[in-house]
């Protein structure tokens, strides 16, 4: 059920950026470090919007490496933790006896 409702809205989506696409095809003029390039304002669009997505996939990466790299962390502090504890109890039950 909620891979037809993704797969709707993914329709929807589809038509209503090939509208809005459609519908911005007059020429831009792009300046940048002194030179002009004229180009379809829908390949600028799209350009803009894949390069926005391709960052934003970067930063989350990146933010998911790092909880990666402190879940690691965290989990190598608890091994250590569990073996001092199992030290601690298998001395104390020693020392009852």
């Amino acid at each position: 059920m909620k891979n037809l409702i993704f797969i709707i809205i993914l329709i929807i989506v589809a038509i209503a950026s090939a509208l809005f696409f459609a519908q911005n095809d007059g020429i831009t003029t792009i300046n940048y470090f002194g030179r002009t390039i004229d180009l379809k304002l829908n390949w600028v669009l799209i350009a803009m919007i894949m390069l926005g997505f391709l960052l934003g996939v970067l930063l989350t990466l990146s933010n998911l490496i790092g909880t990666r790299i402190k879940l690691l962390s965290a989990n190598k502090r608890v091994k250590k933790l569990e073996k001092t504890l199992k030290t601690h109890q298998t001395f104390a039950a020693r020392e009852e006896k």
